[in-house]
């Protein structure tokens, strides 16, 4: 959730050193910050789930703790897609930098952070843009906010940050509800929970895919196995041809005999 202030995990990543399929003993990058040239294959293990190789050691970025934090969460709107456009306004204002900014049960969750006087000033701009329906200062801030973020998703929404509102609509719309799903618009991360896709997957397969094809989005299972939606996710969103090139050229590159092969993903490999 940090993502909004920071940028994401592999920015943080500045050297690795791993084992590949083949045997081979790797390092890439190094322990400082610009210290280094060539291809950064240690970030291409950020989110490949173990499928390139095995990790040894990890060089990140660290970032020192803020002097002051403040976490609101606004009241809740009346649909999704409301409170994601209130939270890609607050991430729009020039006034306000979030540390965290999501969406969970329709309100909108900001962490504010870093030097007391400019967390007052974010503060009182936030004021202007959302009402708070919550608020906490003080040691445990982030603890909550994470909180209020975790989930453990079935399904997560891969989408373009211009059309998160969008994919919002649209699970609302064949879905009818929207509880437990937690958006992070600035990342253009939709995750909804297993109770929504195990209560409705005949709205999933014959209503939502089409639709989340239409906007370009791309659906990723996760948790527990259900053969019959990994099938429609795959035969309805199949990953573009550019995309499955680099990837198949990753993997053979990397684990030629897929030793370290993912059953469903990378999909299409």
């Amino acid at each position: 959730p940090d993502r909004c202030a920071f940028g994401p995990s592999r920015h943080h990543v500045l050297g690795a050193r791993f084992v590949d399929g083949t045997g081979r003993s790797l390092r890439s990058g190094g322990r400082l910050v610009k210290n280094v040239t060539g291809f950064d294959l240690h970030r291409l293990h950020v989110g490949a789930r173990g499928t390139l190789g095995v990790l040894l050691e990890v060089s990140l970025r660290l970032v020192p703790a803020p002097e002051a934090e403040v976490y609101v969460a606004t009241p809740r709107e009346s649909t999704l897609a409301e409170a994601v456009e209130r939270a890609l306004a607050i991430r729009a204002d020039r006034s306000v930098t979030p540390r965290m900014l999501f969406v969970a049960d329709r309100a909108v969750h900001v962490v504010l952070g870093g030097r007391a006087a400019q967390v007052d000033a974010e503060r009182a701009a936030l004021d202007g843009l959302c009402d708070a329906a919550d608020e906490r200062t003080g040691g445990d801030v982030e603890l909550a906010a994470l909180r209020a973020a975790a989930r453990t998703p079935a399904l997560r929404i891969l989408t373009a940050p211009s059309r998160v509102a969008e994919v919002a609509r649209a699970i609302e719309s064949t879905l009818g509800a929207t509880d437990g799903v937690v958006v992070e618009p600035d990342a253009a991360i939709v995750d909804v929970p297993a109770s929504l896709v195990d209560e409705r997957t005949g709205a999933w397969t014959d209503a939502l895919l089409p639709a989340l094809d239409a906007l370009g989005a791309k659906v990723e299972r996760r948790g527990r196995r259900d053969a019959a939606l990994e099938g429609a996710i795959a035969a309805r969103l199949a990953p573009r041809s550019a995309e499955l090139v680099w990837t198949r050229r990753l993997v053979d590159a990397f684990d030629p005999a897929r030793l370290f092969r993912i059953d469903g993903f990378p999909a299409g490999v």
